[in-house]
C-alpha cells in the first residue's frame, strides 16, 4: 500500500502535472475597496487629461497610482502607507537613471547591472525596498529607453504625485470604509483568552468551551498568517510582528491551561480584559503589565502585551547598566545586515541578466527596444517567486494582453469612452492578481502599453503592440539562459536542509556568545554566518511561495518556524552586545543544552533534560528562558504543522 501511494506522489511531480498546477488559478477574494481605488487613481488623471486635451502631461501620474496599487497586499493600513512612503522616493529615482542617456552605451549596460545587483540586495532586507526597487528598475528603463521625455525630473514629480493620489485615496478608506479583520481577531482571541481564564478559576463546567474557542481563535490567526505570508513581497515587518504575537499567545495559552491556583487565574483574567481594552482603544503604548516573581502565567501576559505592542527582542530584554557594551550599533547592524548565499546569487543573475537585456540596444536600437530589460527585472526580481513560473506565466499573459492593448489602441480614439476602458482594466487588476501571476500580466500589460502609447508618438499602432510580445519572449528567455539554467541549484527547495543550516550556525553564536570573555571577532563572524543562513531561509521561503501547490502551501508552513529562528538570534545578539562576567554553571549547562538542541532538532531525546524556565536573576538566565520559549513553541508546531515535520 505505501508503495503505491509513493508511486502515486512520485507521479504528481512530472513536468506536464507541474505545468498544470502552475497554471491553476488561487482562490481569491473580491477586495471592493482595492478596485473603488484603483479606478479611480487610473480615472482621474486620465480624464483630467482628456478634459485638458493633453494625456501626455498625466500619463506618469496615472502610472505612479498604479505602481503603487501593484505592490499592494493584504495588511494593516499603517504598513500600507509606510510601503508606499518608502517605495515612492525609490521609483522616482528612477528620473536620474534617465540622465545616462548620452553616455557611451557600454557604460550605461555597466551601471544598470551595479544598479540592479544592489537593488536586489535592497529587495532582501523589507518588502517596501523590494516594491520600490522593482520600480526603480522598470521604470529606469522606461526613461533610458525614451530620451524624448528629457527632462527628467517632472517626470520624477508626476510619479510622486501619482502616490500621493493612491494616499490620498487609501486614508479615505481608512477613514470611513475602515476594515481590519486582523485587529479585530486579535481583539477576540484576548477576550477568549480571559473567558478561559475566568472559567478555569471558576472551576465550571463550561472550560471546555472557553478553551474550544480560544483554540479557534488561534487556528483562525495563524490561517490569516499563511495565507498573507504566501501573498507577500518579501519581508513584513508586520507580519513577523503577527507571527511573534501568535507565538505569545499560544504560550499564554498554554500557562492558563497548566495553571491550577484560582487566585492567579482570576488575576490573569482582569489583566487580559485590561490588555484587551487598551487594544481596543488604540492606546499608544500603555505600560507593560508587570510579571509577578515566580509567576509563570503572569510572566506570559506580560510577553504578550509586549509583543501587541511591537517591542523587539532586544527591548523585552533588560540591559545591564553595569556591563559595558562590547560592540558599536553599527558593528551590530551591519552584522544583522549580512546576507547569504541564497541572496547574493540572484543578485549577481539579476546583475547579468539586466546587462545581457541593455546590450540589445546594440542589435536594435528602435524605440521599443527597452522593454526586454523592463521585462527582465520583473520576471527576475529574485525575491518575488519562482524565476522559471514567473517567465512561462509572463509570457502567456503579455500574450493575451497585447491582444487587448492592440485593440485599444486600434480602435478606441483619445476620450472618456477610453479612459472607461481603462478603469475597467484597473477595477479587475487587483482580484486578477492574487489568481494568478499570468492574469497580472494580462491585465498589467494593456495598461502599460497604451499608457506609454500615449507619451511616445514613435510606439503607436498594433504593430508596436506586437513588438512587445517579441520582446516580453526575449526578455523571458534571458531570464530562463542566463538567470535560472546556467546557475548552480538543487533539484527541489527542500527547506529541512536550509533549516538545520540556520539552527546550527545559531547553536554555534549562542556557544561563542556565552563563552565570558569571548573573541569579539569570533562573535562577529559567528554572528554574520548565522544572520546569513536565516537570509537563505528567508530567500529560499519566498521563493518556494511562488511554486505550484503542495510546494508553495508547504513554504508558508515554514514562516512561524523561521520567524521563531530569528528571534533566538536577535536575543543571542542582544545578550552579546554586552560585555558580561562568565556563566554561573547551572545556566552554563543550560546553554549549553539549548545549543545542543539547536544542532540536533527540537525532537531530539535532549530535549526531555530540559527543565522550567529559571528566575530571572541574571543576563545569561533571562536568556535562556527567551531561547526556551521560542524552542518551546517550535517543538509545538512539529507536531502540527505538515511541512516543518522534519525539523
Amino acid at each position: 500500500m505505501s508503495t503505491s501511494v509513493k508511486d502515486a506522489s512520485s507521479a504528481l511531480i512530472g513536468p506536464n502535472a507541474w505545468l498544470k498546477e502552475l497554471t491553476r488559478l488561487k482562490p481569491a477574494r473580491w477586495h471592493w475597496g482595492r478596485s473603488i481605488r484603483a479606478a479611480l487613481a487610473m480615472g482621474i488623471p486620465l480624464s483630467v487629461g482628456v478634459w485638458m486635451d493633453d494625456m501626455a502631461s498625466v500619463l506618469f501620474v496615472a502610472m505612479g497610482a498604479m505602481l503603487q496599487g501593484m505592490g499592494e497586499r493584504d495588511a494593516p493600513y499603517p504598513a500600507l502607507f509606510k510601503k508606499a512612503l518608502i517605495s515612492a522616493p525609490l521609483g522616482a529615482l528612477a528620473f536620474l537613471l534617465g540622465y545616462l542617456n548620452g553616455l557611451p552605451w557600454g557604460v550605461i549596460v555597466l551601471v544598470m547591472a551595479g544598479v540592479a545587483f544592489v537593488a536586489a540586495i535592497l529587495s532582501s532586507y523589507a518588502a517596501p525596498l523590494s516594491v520600490g526597487c522593482l520600480q526603480l528598475l522598470a521604470m529606469g528603463a522606461v526613461l533610458i529607453g525614451n530620451p524624448e521625455l528629457a527632462p527628467y525630473w517632472p517626470t520624477a514629480l508626476k510619479l510622486l504625485l501619482g502616490s500621493a493620489l493612491y494616499m490620498v485615496l487609501l486614508g479615505l478608506e481608512a477613514l470611513f470604509f475602515s476594515y481590519r479583520p486582523e485587529r479585530q481577531m486579535v481583539s477576540a482571541l484576548l477576550q477568549a483568552l480571559a473567558a478561559l481564564a475566568q472559567a478555569r478559576a471558576q472551576g465550571g463546567a463550561d472550560s471546555g468551551q472557553a478553551r474550544q474557542s480560544v483554540t479557534d481563535q488561534l487556528s483562525a490567526l495563524y490561517g490569516l498568517l499563511l495565507q498573507r505570508r504566501s501573498h507577500a513581497l518579501g519581508v513584513t515587518a508586520h507580519l513577523n510582528h503577527a507571527a511573534a504575537l501568535l507565538q505569545r499567545a499560544d504560550a499564554l495559552f498554554a500557562q492558563v491551561m497548566s495553571c491550577a491556583d484560582s487566585v492567579d487565574l482570576q488575576q490573569a483574567a482582569a489583566d487580559l480584559r485590561a490588555l484587551a481594552q487598551a487594544y481596543d482603544a488604540e492606546a499608544r503604548d500603555p505600560a507593560a503589565l508587570a510579571a509577578a516573581p515566580g509567576k509563570p502565567l503572569s510572566a506570559a501576559i506580560a510577553a504578550l502585551g509586549q509583543a501587541l505592542w511591537g517591542r523587539s527582542v532586544e527591548d523585552e530584554m533588560p540591559r545591564d547598566e553595569a556591563a559595558g557594551p562590547r560592540e558599536s550599533r553599527l558593528a551590530l547592524l551591519r552584522d544583522k545586515l549580512t546576507r547569504g548565499r541564497q541572496v547574493m546569487q540572484p543578485a549577481l543573475a539579476l546583475a547579468l541578466c539586466t546587462g545581457i537585456a541593455y546590450s540589445f540596444y546594440w542589435i536594435d536600437d528602435k524605440s521599443h527596444w527597452y522593454w526586454v530589460p523592463m521585462t527582465v527585472c520583473i520576471v527576475m526580481k529574485p525575491d518575488m517567486g519562482s524565476i522559471f513560473a514567473r517567465a512561462v506565466l509572463r509570457c502567456v499573459g503579455t500574450g493575451a494582453g497585447v491582444l487587448v492593448g492592440a485593440l485599444i489602441m486600434a480602435w478606441m480614439p483619445t476620450g472618456y469612452l477610453f479612459v472607461l476602458a481603462m478603469v475597467a482594466i484597473a477595477v479587475v487588476m487587483p482580484w486578477l492578481s492574487q489568481r494568478s501571476y499570468a492574469l497580472l500580466a494580462f491585465s498589467l500589460t494593456p495598461l502599460v502599453l497604451v499608457l506609454i502609447d500615449s507619451v511616445s508618438p514613435e510606439t503607436r499602432g498594433t504593430n508596436y503592440a506586437l513588438l512587445r510580445l517579441v520582446d516580453t519572449v526575449l526578455g523571458a528567455a534571458i531570464v530562463l539562459v542566463f538567470g535560472y539554467l546556467i546557475w548552480p541549484r538543487s533539484p527541489d527547495r527542500k527547506m529541512e536542509p536550509a533549516f538545520l543550516v540556520a539552527r546550527q550556525q545559531i547553536a554555534r553564536y549562542l556557544r561563542v556568545s556565552v563563552a565570558g570573555k569571548g573573541d569579539v571577532q569570533q562573535i562577529r563572524l559567528c554572528r554574520r554566518q548565522a544572520y546569513g543562513a536565516l537570509s537563505d531561509m528567508r530567500m529560499q521561503l519566498q521563493q518556494a511561495l511562488g511554486d505550484p501547490p503542495p510546494a508553495g502551501r508547504e513554504a508558508a508552513a515554514w514562516f512561524p518556524m523561521i520567524t521563531g529562528a530569528e528571534r533566538i538570534c536577535d536575543a543571542i545578539t542582544a545578550y552579546s552586545s554586552q560585555l558580561y562576567p562568565a556563566p554561573a554553571p547551572e545556566d552554563a549547562r543550560r546553554l549549553e543544552q539549548l545549543a545542543e538542541l539547536l544542532e540536533s532538532g527540537l525532537d531530539a531525546p535532549q530535549w526531555q533534560h530540559i527543565g522550567a524556565d529559571l528566575a530571572a536573576t541574571s543576563p545569561q538566565a533571562r536568556l535562556v528562558n527567551a531561547i526556551q520559549g521560542e524552542l518551546r513553541q517550535g517543538r509545538k508546531m512539529l507536531g502540527t504543522a505538515s511541512a516543518p515535520q522534519a525539523a
